[in-house]
């Protein structure tokens, strides 16, 4: 008589599988809009530092192409590469708690 290996359920599975595609589809769909925000706001206060005067500056409401001089940019690419590091730390700190 064959014994036969009893099989690993498969739908639990692709359950799960679909589940973190689906929330990391989610959290993707979130970065473009927290992108332009923090752009926004690095752009009223670039133009308002510059004019030292917000109503100048386009009454604190900053165009999306004022927003793309290498100054802007630069410190965007800051905010976004400080954000990256710092949304790591909780799990380097699950690893050593």
């Amino acid at each position: 008589m064959t014994r036969t290996k009893p099989r690993a359920p498969v739908a639990p599975l692709l359950g799960v599988v679909a589940l973190l595609v689906l929330w990391c589809f989610g959290y993707s769909l979130l970065e473009v809009p927290r992108v332009r925000l923090f752009e926004k706001v690095i752009c009223e206060r670039y133009y308002a530092d510059k004019t030292h005067n917000v109503a100048a500056a386009g009454g604190g409401l900053a165009r999306e192409e004022r927003c793309k001089v290498p100054a802007v940019q630069t410190e965007l690419a800051m905010v976004a590469a400080y954000k990256l590091c710092l949304d790591g730390l909780p799990g380097e700190f699950h690893l050593w708690g």
